[in-house]
């Protein structure tokens, strides 16, 4: 059986077509965990809606405590062997679970996942690796590597993939921005392997939201503190991984620096605190920055040049290169 954890707050207006597009799966044997996060609108009783008329749905009604604590209460309630998440403003495709499920079932693999589709404005995109290609398995590494280069998005959301119970268990979401990032950091850590499927099984709806607009230092500030939350966990022997992570932490921390310095709607108060973060986090691994060896030459100077003359490197580097 698969459990699929609905975190759910305030999504009237979306829910019912998330619900619907679940009951259409031509997979059959699922439950549904809906965890009603203290919605304030009408989402709580349609989750009760769906759990009358059907049931293999369940809810959980609990106040408003964030995303990751609604998908942890999730998955202390889950009784599949696998597990699913998903947004209760997207959707699945109707034969998501019955293809992933026939992945995962194929191999010794511990996830399943797979390309996604962003709608907006009615237009599908199609974010995949390699489209209409055969599935690829990835070692523990290669995953951890493949969210570390920031290459594809399918590899740092939690809502495409199919992951077992067991390996679910030993990771909870933490209550930090981009949950989703160190979440599955920490499941590609403990794989055995991953095969991913060259389809877009996934829906995931984009609305507006001015708040990333209108603050764009935010993000790349976020995720410095991910990246240092994450080298906590990947351990010096895992010298790939562990050299990946720092020098996307260092490119992270030239990036945020920059724009916290230029962010007009800031005080000088609030700028001193962003970029005295930024300074512990370089101190605290500037060492093992510099005297890793699987980091590049190159790389270790742009630091050095960047400590030296910050405004002459934003000058000549592309910034969003400089994040990449």
């Amino acid at each position: 059986m698969i459990s699929l954890i609905i975190p759910v707050f305030n999504a009237e207006r979306f829910l019912r077509q998330c619900l619907d597009s679940v009951k259409s799966q031509t997979f059959k044997d699922f439950e549904v965990i809906l965890v009603d996060d203290g919605s304030t609108d009408s989402s709580g009783l349609i989750c009760d809606e769906y759990c009358v008329s059907d049931n293999r749905f369940h809810v959980i009604h609990q106040d408003n405590q964030g995303v990751s604590s609604a998908r942890n209460k999730g998955i202390e309630a889950a009784q599949g062997e696998y597990v699913y998440f998903a947004d209760s403003d997207d959707s699945l495709r109707p034969e998501t679970l019955e293809h992933l499920y026939a992945a995962i079932r194929q191999g010794d693999y511990d996830i399943a996942a797979s390309g996604f589709s962003i709608v907006k404005d009615g237009v599908e995109v199609d974010k995949c690796i390699i489209p209409e290609g055969k599935p690829i398995v990835y070692s523990s590494d290669e995953a951890l590597s493949k969210l570390l280069k920031d290459e594809d998005l399918v590899f740092f959301v939690c809502w495409n993939k199919l992951i077992t119970k067991t390996l679910v268990d030993e990771v909870k979401f933490e209550n930090i921005n981009q949950e989703d990032y160190l979440f599955c950091a920490s499941l590609y850590l403990r794989l055995r392997s991953l095969v991913y499927l060259n389809e877009s099984l996934y829906m995931y709806i984009d609305r507006p939201s001015s708040l990333s607009k209108e603050f764009s230092y935010i993000g790349p500030h976020k995720t410095v503190a991910v990246l240092a939350r994450l080298s906590e966990e990947i351990p010096k022997e895992r010298k790939v991984s562990r050299a990946l992570l720092l020098n996307r932490l260092m490119r992270g921390l030239r990036t945020s620096s920059y724009l916290i310095s230029n962010a007009e709607s800031l005080s000088h108060n609030e700028k001193e605190a962003y970029l005295e973060t930024c300074k512990t986090l370089y101190k605290t691994h500037k060492k093992e920055f510099f005297f890793h060896p699987a980091i590049s030459l190159k790389d270790k100077i742009k630091m050095v040049v960047w400590k030296i003359f910050p405004k002459l490197l934003s000058k000549y580097f592309d910034l969003s290169r400089l994040w990449k």
